[in-house]
């Protein structure tokens, strides 16, 4: 029920905007979050708890007696005018509901915090009253542009001071209080408990382009943080009170270091964060509450979140706290802090990953003033900026201190519970003189999970050999089967051993032994399998080439590889670079004379058994030496997983100079059943086609582009019968493209392989279940003889779901990069979780989490290398290729695509001479791999570079729009929702834009001009509030700006 208290007096206040207190700064800026978020209404609430029972009448009186004294309660914001202002709404009185008490109470108070509270109307709160046993809850649901956390705790506990006639501490006067006043104790050294230094603590000198140090920064988005299951509709709140030696422990360390019992919880916050995400780069939004006279609010709330970002480091947790407190320091004293416009400096949506408050509680009134039978407390949530939101509850009348840790509706409530978990561990191993790096946040029940339980189980294979070892064994077991079937011939294993033994023969004859490097470049058939054999028979190593690869290209790796001889054939034979090496065709007849008998032992399972090149970070390609022994250890595992499913062999037609056609070549081979060899010159239709004939394989390996394509050419029958297993790999395997795959085969079992080149092939298997989610299957868990850890930056292993870089052990880790030492000495660490003596690691540059499954998930990468149609690039490689040609000046390429499955790269050029895309296209053709050639080229006039000389990658992408971008994004300013937008232009700016190029202004009035645009297009029905608010602060043009609001436009509604 609601009562309805007797009507007041209107208030002398003006209700014009000349009368009106604009509102600061922050507050705009929080306004601004609360609307632009869009998963929950913008609200504060609170409870304090009363005893039994409570008078009517005496609570109302007292409300109103509140109403009339604070302005802000009797007030609303006007945004269509000026500058938004508070204006008051005279006659106002807040609502007070009595919801009564049992289930239904609960429902009714859902019921009002969720009522949307529109920021134009007033009042701003809501009362409710909740009936328990013994007490009563007094609840406010507020605006949070009305009233902070701290503001909010000192209006309850004036209500209840009111209502029980006890003093109120009030200041005197005769016009009414514009703003509720914060009590705010001082600890030690002078330091504020609330976290704000003293004005004169705080240096004189402003920070300016403070702004620019979050240009680099990239926040973890809440699939970074520690798993969790599901979405909620709302945050979840979860909170802990700090038991007295927790409290006493934060007390001394503040003593200790000379700071603030605030700032020794931010500290504290800072690393249970780094524990939570595994990065030690972090941005915290610090809330503060000024409670001097000279930076007082007048109306609202007043707390300011500053921006902060910290790089934890190594060092003591003295060290770590002076980084803290230094970093907060300046950002306090920098004159462009504005959190709305750091938004749109930056162009994001989501620049913060907490936001952090120390909240003093108002001390209890006097046993003279409130009867004590039960204990008065007060509860909040607020809204927030970053991923979840931390607070610190300080009662100083107890020094006792709570965590309350509220989740956005991207976290979970395990996730919430799950950082509650770290920040206990944090606060429990501070202390000034010990290494805060020592602080881990496994558990020791994780560990065993996550080094043992879940790693690879250790197999004694039989004794160790080489691959083609084991393919002799199986000629020797097997010699009439078909081995090999090409398009126009097919060899069984007696005749496929004997020609490759005689190749092998050629070979030692010419010089070829252990340590040699072969080049193949040759066709895809028949004789190339013979040249793999032969190469290893003759104990060295292969490097397989791609025909129709840019000349200069095979001429670096040849050279690079150290290569002796380059087998051929007539088809390609006139194409290999002239070098020092020797170029031998393998279909002249010299080579049927050598003898035909095994060549014994030639080399050992320690040694080469072929070198693959991918992608460079330096800007050429690196290659990887891959020795016997892994290889070996993969495809005994293949043999038991993938090819005993069936009898059919395996089909290589993919790209023979990457390394995942290993598995379909060699898992047959090994077990006596066939390898089908398609031409490289057969199309996607003939390919697809090609293996419909020569179905049913025992498995296939192939990217999950391919198998997305042969899911589009197959019918389902010809589907389910292709293969008895599928192994997908090379690249992320996105969860669309399985299900898409099933619609048409429900029934091939079917896994999702990892492992990089490094890592012999693949390490890491998950098998699929059909009932993934998300964006990409999970990559699983290791398999046997090799390991995968999930480390933090001083490689630790992290707990479960928190993610990590993954490093890969055992025996599948390679030998390391041809001719670069000092890269494989930084990639290849030795392994300190291993029991085998010298044991070494590989450092991926991946990021992933392991699951509470106890699967690993694959979460992207560290730096800018990415997969592009399952090729590792690295996109300085191609900048280089773009910045040899003479008439370029300078280049850089980015990774365009909402997601890993439409990645692709695009390249922006700088060319005095004026060199045409087409031109610059033509060019990468001529020296890079056609999946290496940008799929978009732009001509720029110059590189865009932000104040810290960085490329400023988001600039970079507004130069490169196409005339065919622009053209839609001025017919979206001619359309309903860029109809909108210029009359709402008009109205903030006082005159149309000018054309779709022209600027959002960045100047002292961004935060104004922005809610008031925002508003005034919300008004117009084209747009929800949320879509709104949260494109004017990421939108950099008037026309960028229209096309993302006429994508985000809903069916208008009519107006009044």
């Amino acid at each position: 029920m609601s009562y309805n208290p007797a009507p007041r007096k209107e208030s002398p206040l003006s209700t014009s905007t000349a009368d009106a207190e604009a509102l600061s700064e922050s507050q705009l800026a929080l306004l601004h979050l609360t609307h632009r978020a869009g998963q929950h209404h913008p609200r504060l609430t609170a409870v304090s708890v009363w005893p039994r029972p409570i008078d009517v009448d005496m609570f109302a009186a007292a409300v109103n007696w509140l109403s009339d004294r604070y302005l802000a309660l009797r007030s609303a914001v006007d945004v269509t005018a000026g500058r938004p202002a508070w204006i008051e709404r005279p006659g106002t009185v807040p609502a007070i509901v009595f919801a009564g008490s049992g289930p239904g109470a609960a429902n009714i108070l859902s019921e009002v915090r969720s009522e949307p509270l529109a920021m134009q109307e007033a009042p701003l709160i809501k009362f409710v009253l909740v009936e328990r046993d013994s007490t009563v809850e007094v609840h406010t649901v507020s605006h949070p542009a009305l009233l902070d956390p701290a503001s909010a705790a000192t209006l309850h506990r004036q209500l209840r001071a009111r209502y029980t006639g006890a003093p109120t501490e009030l200041a005197n006067g005769t016009r009414a209080a514009t703003a509720i006043d914060v009590e705010s104790p001082r600890g030690p050294q002078g330091a504020r408990r609330d976290g704000v230094l003293p004005a004169e603590a705080l240096p004189d000198t402003p920070t300016e382009g403070w702004a620019e140090t979050f240009v680099d920064f990239v926040p973890s988005t809440p699939a970074f943080w520690a798993h969790g299951s599901a979405r909620d509709a709302a945050e979840t709140v979860v909170r802990m009170p700090l038991p007295d030696d927790v409290n006493a422990r934060l007390g001394r360390f503040a003593d200790r270091c000379g700071i603030s019992l605030a700032d020794a919880a931010l500290t504290a916050h800072v690393k249970a964060v780094a524990l939570a995400t595994g990065r030690s780069d972090l941005a915290v939004g610090v809330e503060t509450t000024p409670t001097d006279t000279e930076h007082a609010v007048p109306v609202g709330a007043r707390c300011v979140t500053v921006p902060v970002r910290v790089r934890t480091g190594g060092g003591t947790w003295a060290d770590l706290s002076r980084e803290v407190t230094a970093a907060r320091d300046r950002a306090a004293r920098a004159t462009d802090r504005s959190m709305l416009r750091l938004h749109h400096r930056l162009r994001s949506d989501r620049i913060l990953d907490t936001t952090f408050a120390v909240t003093v509680l108002p001390d209890p009134c006097s046993a003279s003033d409130l009867d004590r039978a039960t204990s008065e407390h007060i509860e909040f949530s607020a809204p927030f900026d970053g991923t979840c939101r931390v607070d610190v509850l300080h009662h100083p009348d107890s020094s006792q201190l709570t965590l309350q840790i509220t989740a956005g509706p991207e976290i979970t409530a395990g996730q919430a519970r799950e950082l509650l978990r770290l920040h206990a561990t944090a606060l429990g191993a501070i202390d000034a003189s010990a290494n805060h790096q020592d602080v881990s946040s496994l558990t020791g029940d994780q560990e065993e999970l996550v080094l043992h339980q879940w790693n690879g189980r250790n197999i004694a294979y039989p004794p160790p050999y080489c691959v083609h070892e084991l393919f002799e064994q199986q000629a020797r077991r097997t010699p009439d089967a078909v081995a090999v079937v090409g398009t126009h011939e097919r060899l069984t294993y007696r005749q496929l051993n004997e020609r490759s033994n005689q190749l092998a023969h050629k070979l030692r004859a010419d010089g070829i032994t252990v340590g040699s490097v072969v080049g193949i470049y040759a066709r895809r058939d028949v004789s190339m399998i013979v040249a793999f054999l032969a190469v290893l028979k003759a104990g060295a190593a292969y490097l397989p080439l791609e025909p129709g690869q840019p000349a200069d290209r095979i001429l670096y790796l040849l050279q690079d590889a150290g290569v002796s001889t380059v087998l051929t054939d007539a088809v390609y034979h006139a194409q290999v670079p002239a070098g020092a090496w020797t170029v031998r065709r393998m279909d002249v007849g010299d080579t049927l004379q050598e003898p035909v008998t095994a060549l014994g032992r030639t080399c050992s399972p320690q040694d080469l058994m072929y070198v693959i090149y991918t992608s460079g970070s330096t800007g050429v390609p690196k290659g990887v030496e891959v020795p016997h022994a892994g290889v070996a250890n993969y495809l005994r595992w293949c043999v038991q997983e993938y090819a005993s499913h069936g009898d059919g062999g395996a089909a290589l037609f993919s790209s023979v100079a990457f390394d995942m056609v290993v598995p379909n070549v060699y898992t047959p081979l090994i077990m006596g059943q066939r390898v089908c060899v398609l031409d490289e010159t057969l199309d996607t239709g003939q390919v697809a086609r090609r293996l419909n004939e020569l179905a049913p394989f025992s498995f296939l390996k192939l990217t999950p582009g391919q198998l997305a394509v042969l899911g589009e050419l197959l019918t389902p029958e010809q589907a389910r019968s292709l293969a008895h297993f599928l192994a997908v790999g090379a690249d992320a395997f996105p969860v669309r493209i399985m299900r898409s795959w099933r619609r048409i085969d429900d029934a091939t079992p079917m896994i999702n392989e990892y492992g990089p080149t490094e890592a012999s092939v693949g390490n890491c298997v998950h098998t699929v279940t059909g009932d993934e989610v998300g964006e990409s299957l999970p990559i699983g868990r290791p398999i046997p003889n090799t390991t995968m850890y999930v480390l933090d930056d001083a490689l630790r292993p992290v707990s479960v779901g928190v993610p990590g870089e993954l490093y890969i052990g055992g025996a599948c880790v390679v030998r390391g990069y041809t001719g670069k030492p000092h890269l494989t000495e930084e990639k290849f660490l030795p392994d300190p979780f291993s029991s085998v003596p010298d044991a070494r690691m590989y450092r991926t540059g991946d990021i992933g989490r392991w699951l509470p499954t106890g699967l690993l998930e694959f979460l992207g990468r560290i730096d800018d290398q990415v997969k592009i149609r399952g090729y590792r690039v690295e996109p300085a490689e191609v900048e280089a290729a773009l910045v040899a040609h003479p008439s370029i000046d300078a280049a850089v390429v980015t990774v365009v695509g909402a997601t890993r499955a439409t990645f692709a790269l695009a390249g922006y050029y700088v060319s005095a001479d004026g060199l045409a895309p087409d031109e610059a296209r033509a060019h990468l053709n001529r020296h890079l791999p056609d999946y290496l050639v940008p799929s978009q080229l732009h001509r720029i006039p110059a590189v865009p570079l932000n104040d810290n000389g960085k490329v400023d990658r988001k600039a970079l992408h507004a130069q490169g729009a196409t005339g065919s971008a622009q053209r839609r994004r001025r017919a979206a300013l001619d359309g309903p929702a860029g109809q909108a937008l210029r009359d709402a232009w008009t109205t903030v700016f006082g005159r149309p834009p000018a054309d779709p190029d022209e600027r959002l202004p960045d100047d002292d009035m961004f935060a104004a001009n922005a809610i008031r645009l925002a508003a005034l297009v919300t008004a117009e029905g084209a747009v929800t509030a949320p879509a709104a608010f949260r494109l004017t602060c990421v939108a950099a043009t008037v026309g960028e700006l229209a096309e993302l609001l006429e994508q985000s436009a809903h069916k208008p509604r009519p107006r009044p």
